[in-house]
């Protein structure tokens, strides 16, 4: 009963935090009214999958409807940033401390650093990086990091929170069909673009620290977000301290923790992750896919993964082991001690 009503209550306290800040005069298309009630239902163990503020073609969907879950806040209710503003690294002192994470780009020339003490907040981005336009994504409930390519054929999409989770995993939705997306695939998993994939984009999690020590003209995301947030408050209690899940996923492994941090690699259609704790003390590991060996080099604390045999880059991102085992694990790859 203990670990039920911790489930049941701490999700209902962080979706009052998310959507309390009041709104502060940004012109963003995803701005919304603050005063929005926080759904709730019964039970978070029955679906709660409730389509009627969503646009999306419902019919098509790759994915049960009946384990999609509200997470709390509504569509929107999460703002994403569509007009960032970013300070320099040298600035960024005035709201970050040496040892905050961040998801970290580089790319055509140009470094940004995305805070997590923004992003748990907004979850997505909407940016350009080196005249590429791209979404900076990150589900705090995964710990996953992810960044795609905005380009959608002739289109250059946005890209918004739907408030809904498939795998415990943030369901993104696109500005122009509102299809949703799964973060953790790149995927889109309901809608008319049923079955088309985002482009990867190679991403690391590292430190405020280690921006500033080895990548000193990097761009920061600033504060200046539009929006009244605390950000200086996680707004998930010890979730990422502890062990428990808010929300039920359809494999759980004990292999490794379910939170333990892990680097993934996506060569062809595989996912090959790799235990970052291990894969530090290592400082190189190989492993062997259909499409090549896969060999993964850690510098400065960022990994760098290469196909061996065409030496092709290969995108990677940081993951939860649960999630990439919920959505990986039955074909996916894994390297570790």
């Amino acid at each position: 009963m203990k670990n039920f009503l911790t489930i049941l209550w701490l999700p209902a306290c962080a979706a009052l935090l998310l959507v309390q800040g009041c709104h502060t005069g940004s012109n963003t298309p995803h701005a919304t009214d603050d005063s929005v009630a926080v759904k709730q239902s019964d039970s978070l163990f029955e679906s709660q999958f409730s389509p009627s503020d969503l646009i999306t073609n419902w019919e098509k969907h790759s994915i049960p409807l009946d384990s999609v879950f509200d997470g709390g806040p509504g569509k929107n209710d999460i703002p994403a940033i569509d007009y960032p503003k970013f300070v320099s690294a040298a600035e960024a002192h005035k709201f970050l401390s040496a040892p905050d994470f961040g998801v970290f780009l580089d790319w055509n020339g140009e470094q940004k650093f995305y805070p997590l003490n923004i992003l748990n907040w907004h979850e997505i981005v909407n940016d350009e990086i080196g005249g590429q336009p791209v979404v900076v994504t990150f589900c705090p409930l995964c710990g996953s990091g992810m960044v795609y390519s905005r380009v959608f054929g002739r289109d250059t999409l946005l890209f918004g929170v739907s408030g809904k989770l498939y795998e415990s995993n943030l369901l993104m939705f696109d500005s122009k069909k509102e299809s949703l997306w799964s973060q953790a695939m790149g995927e889109c998993v309901v809608g008319d673009d049923l079955g088309t994939k985002l482009q990867l984009i190679n991403s690391v999690l590292i430190s405020y620290e280690d921006v500033e020590q080895y990548f000193p003209n990097a761009k920061v995301l600033s504060t200046d977000t539009g929006f009244d947030r605390n950000y200086f408050q996680y707004p998930y209690s010890d979730y990422n301290s502890s062990e428990e899940l808010y929300f039920p996923v359809g494999k759980i492994s004990d292999r490794y923790k379910n939170k333990d941090e892990m680097y993934v690699v996506q060569i062809g259609d595989e996912s090959v992750a790799f235990h970052w704790l291990d894969l530090l003390k290592a400082g190189k590991a190989t492993k062997q896919t259909k499409d090549g060996l896969v060999e993964v080099k850690v510098t400065n604390l960022v990994p760098e993964a290469i196909n061996k045999n065409t030496g092709e880059k290969l995108n990677g991102y940081f993951s939860y082991w649960f999630s990439w085992n919920a959505t990986y694990g039955e074909n996916g790859i894994v390297w570790g001690k």
